[in-house]
């Protein structure tokens, strides 16, 4: 394991509906893509396999549903991951 060096982008074909994280989860993980990002580390998350609807939400969209980690100010979120 080289400490010196570190991975310039991250990329993770990952997500969730934002609703199924705790609040206290989400605001611990957000400091470390902080953190990432002041060591100049790019963090690349999905932006999800359905659209602005839940996958939960059926065949029908009634409400917009943010996907985590995608939606964290603190991270660039990717589509066609």
């Amino acid at each position: 394991n080289n400490l010196d060096t570190q991975p310039s982008v991250v990329s993770t074909s990952y997500g969730e509906d934002e609703g199924s994280t705790s609040e206290e989860y989400a605001t611990r993980v957000q400091v470390e893509f902080m953190k990432a990002g002041m060591r100049g580390v790019t963090l690349l998350f999905a932006s999800g396999d359905s659209g602005v609807a839940s996958m939960f939400s059926g065949k029908t969209c009634t409400q917009f549903s943010p996907q985590w980690p995608a939606g964290s100010p603190w991270v660039t979120a990717v589509g066609a991951t």
